[in-house]
């Protein structure tokens, strides 16, 4: 048999139809999508521009900050991927909230509660000491047992308080008790809205 006989009988013998290129690579294509997206929503989310998210981390718990990889004894992040809640029966609620120490509560975005039961409760609240007290947006209580309660409301200081929108107590158990009342010095007291009291009373 010549070579050009023995080239016709094999262009006989081929498949009379053969996928073609493209479909080849569209088939190829396919297949690797599948993959992909099936891949995605095993650890991710698919967004609509067909990009791949990563699956939002839990935030950060435990049940004690000199111990931090022991558990979480009861502290909660509620969800909030950015959250921080270290201390037992810490709650931190709320967009980058962050709750330090046993029982401390930070509610709201950027809340933050340090120290044995202290209570954050508003956007930016700051409570810092055990059983500190801030509550509103802004709120600042700083010291044992200090309490700010009020919009932009600043207690610093030992037992200080400061109640009213704005209102600033300074020092020990200094009392401000009005809007925008300030009460500076140790036990000093301003009563009323705007009253200012100035030095140890």
């Amino acid at each position: 048999m010549s070579n050009k006989e023995i080239i016709r009988a094999r262009h006989s013998i081929r498949p009379a139809s053969k996928t073609s290129r493209s479909s080849r690579h569209t088939l190829f294509a396919s297949s690797a999508l599948s993959s992909v997206l099936s891949g995605a929503l095993a650890g991710g989310f698919v967004l609509a521009t067909g990009l791949v998210a990563p699956t939002p981390s839990q935030a950060f718990t435990c049940d004690s900050v000199t111990n931090p990889a022991g558990g979480n004894a009861g502290a909660t992040d509620n969800g909030n991927a950015t959250a921080t809640a270290c201390g037992s029966l810490a709650n931190a609620n709320g967009s980058a909230a962050t709750a330090t120490g046993y029982s401390a509560n930070a509610t709201g975005a950027n809340a933050t509660a340090t120290g044995q039961n202290s209570f954050a409760n508003g956007a930016f609240a700051t409570a810092t000491g055990a059983f500190a007290s801030a509550n509103g947006a802004s709120a600042t209580a700083t010291g044992r047992g200090s309490v700010a309660n009020g919009a932009s409301a600043t207690a610093t200081g030992q037992n200080a308080n400061a109640i009213g929108a704005s209102a600033t107590a300074t020092g020990q158990a200094s009392n401000a008790f009005g809007a925008s009342a300030t009460a500076t010095g140790a036990f000093a007291n301003a009563n009323g809205s705007s009253a200012t009291a100035t030095g140890q009373g």
